[in-house]
This record gives C-alpha cells, structure tokens and sequence, in this order.
C-alpha cells in the first residue's frame, strides 16, 4: 500500500470516528422520542404570539410524525389589543387553525418550521426536556412585522380542554396576528 493510500485511509477513519462521536456526544433527544402529540401544559397558554397590534394567547396540540413532518393545530384563547384601532383582533378568539410542520432534531433541540396557509414559513427553535417541548423567540411574518413567540407544551398530555381540530385554516389571520 502506497504512503497515500495509507494517509487516505487513516483520513477517512479518523473522519468516520468524529463524526460517530458528534451523534454520541449530541445526546438529548433523538428523532423518534419526538415522535407523537404534545398539548398545551396550561390551558390557553401553549403558544403565544405577541405583535405590536396585539398579544394572542393559543391552546396548542403539536402532532409530529415519523420522517419529520407533522401539524400544529391552535386556538386563540385570548387576545389583548397592544394598539387602538386594532380591536378587530378580539374577533380570533374561539377560532382555531391547523398549518402543516417540518421538523429536524438536533440533540436536545428541535428546529420546527411551520409553514402558514399563506405561504409564508417561519422557524422555531424548541427544547425537549423529558415530556416538555418548550421554546421562545422572534420570527418575521408575512406583513414583515416582527413577532415574539413562546411555546410550552407536554407530551402526551397537557390540557384536558383541547378537542382536535375542526378546521383548516382561517382566512386574513396573517394580517391580525399570529400564523
């Protein structure tokens, strides 16, 4: 064997350990732990989006499947109207939506993206500690407006309030708030 023939080969090797080592070392949660429905742990506080006209409160019930796609089924609970002018946001309440949801996993985290009705998609980054998924941060929407988000949610479980969902999306929720 040449000398870089055995170069190439002690390369690939030490390639292949470090690589056995970083999915060792991610450790946390694997894809298939994910796997299932994660519910609001409180009721009408499993997602929460706050924008500059107003701050909405969901139950929430997040369906991942196998292969990393799933849904995100919510329904506002409430809304508190940040801006005057905007009172037209408290007409969400009681409506539910369903958006479809891709999903990778990353040691503990998992990366959702959620893709609206509208054709916008927006990423979330959650942590899964044992059976709760829960995350904060900001997205821009499709109005280009800039949006807090926090979710908390618990597998298998969660609010007893929480039916399935009853309809598949909800025209203009884009432009009030939310997805």
């Amino acid at each position: 064997m040449s000398r870089l023939a055995r170069v190439g080969l002690v390369a690939s090797g030490t390639i292949s350990i470090m690589f056995c080592l970083m999915l060792v070392a991610s450790g946390g949660s694997r894809a298939d732990s994910v796997v299932g429905t994660w519910s609001s742990t409180t009721p009408g506080e499993g997602y929460f989006d706050h924008t500059y006209p107003a701050d909405f409160y969901y139950d929430a019930k997040l369906t991942l499947n196998s292969g990393g796609s799933g849904s995100l089924w919510l329904k506002c609970t409430d809304v508190i109207v940040n801006q005057a002018g905007w009172e037209s946001s408290l007409q969400m309440i009681g409506k539910s939506q369903t958006v479809s949801v891709n999903y990778i996993v990353y040691g503990s985290t998992v990366t959702l993206t959620i893709h609206d009705n509208y054709g916008g998609s927006y990423v979330l980054p959650v942590t899964v500690s044992g059976s709760r998924l829960s995350g904060s941060g900001q997205y821009t929407d499709s109005s280009y407006v800039v949006n807090s988000w926090t979710m908390d949610l618990t597998k298998g479980g969660g609010s007893s309030s929480l039916g399935l969902p009853g309809i598949g999306g909800i025209a203009g929720a884009a432009a009030i708030g939310g997805f």
